[in-house]
């Protein structure tokens, strides 16, 4: 979200990101981007807004103070870091791109790309709950309070070995002063935000129908080689997993972790926007 000078070239991709955390859809945002492209204002921001106004003061506001946010140099004003997560198919990726878009984010992570790296990395001998889904880990390795579901503590035990890595990446963005995103279910809510006044974690929650339809679809209907097409298998999974979701929606409401119900992308997308632009402008605030 850090701008450069209207002197040089400018991606456009910027401002239609940045009318889409204002609370424009992507369809007015593109129009929008479009109609600047062909009229080639002298002031693009000027330009933007006056568009933006005559569909919504309040997304105009909202575009003005991301637009100052973006333009800050001040050392002390954070950068954004978006952390989505949730576990398995709780639509957390498909969300990530979207959100990447509207960001304009530099820097994006996922939590399932670290588990890879370090299985490469790593020995399946001495750390076997690394080479499984999250709702499988606990038949090797189990940690955490003994109080908690079998099943939550392999999915601590998993999380365990990835943990450190995600916290020094964050850690990275956060001293880079980068815009991030970062996905995936190795986050246990409330891990992160206290590494830095930008970051923003989101609790993607589906309720438990939306979420066993979507888990058991990601082995029906896609080219995913890694999950079971079995019906009955994938049900099974579901329980499992739902156990992991249900310990992460409690670790967020404890922590104050957001958290977006998912019954629909776009409503979900919008949400996050909007929880986006509260941080943008508690930050301003303070300046």
């Amino acid at each position: 979200m850090r701008e450069r000078k209207e002197s040089i070239p400018f991606p456009l991709v910027v401002l239609t990101g940045r009318m889409r955390l204002s609370g424009l859809s992507w369809v007015l945002a593109e129009n929008i981007t479009q109609q600047i492209r062909q009229q080639r204002p002298s002031n693009l921001i000027q330009a933007c807004t006056e568009h933006i106004s005559s569909f919504s003061s309040e997304a105009a506001e909202k575009f003005v103070v991301l637009t100052q946010f973006s333009k800050s140099s001040e050392k002390q004003t954070p950068s954004i870091i978006l952390a989505i997560e949730g576990s398995s198919a709780t639509g957390k990726s498909i969300l990530a791109m979207g959100l990447l878009r509207a960001l304009s984010a530099s820097r994006i992570v996922s939590t399932d790309t670290i588990r890879q790296v370090l299985r490469v990395k790593g020995s399946s001998e001495k750390h076997p709950e690394l080479y499984c889904h999250t709702y499988q880990a606990h038949k090797h390795k189990q940690t955490g309070s003994k109080d908690l579901d079998p099943i939550v503590r392999g999915f601590l035990a998993q999380c365990e070995l990835i943990t450190p890595t995600i916290s020094r990446l964050v850690e990275r963005l956060v001293n880079e002063g980068t815009t991030g995103l970062i996905e995936g279910v190795h986050i246990v809510p409330g891990n992160l935000q206290k590494l830095g006044e930008g970051i923003i974690e989101v609790l993607i929650h589906p309720s438990q129908k939306i979420h066993e339809g979507m888990f058991i679809s990601k082995g029906k209907d896609t080219k995913l080689k890694t999950v079971s097409k079995e019906e009955s298998i994938r049900v099974a999974e579901y329980e499992a997993t739902r156990k992991i979701q249900d310990f992460m929606f409690q670790r967020a409401e404890m922590n104050n972790c957001h958290i977006v119900e998912m019954k629909d992308f776009d409503k979900a997308e919008s949400m996050i926007c909007d929880i986006v632009y509260s941080k943008v402008k508690e930050i301003m605030k303070k300046k």
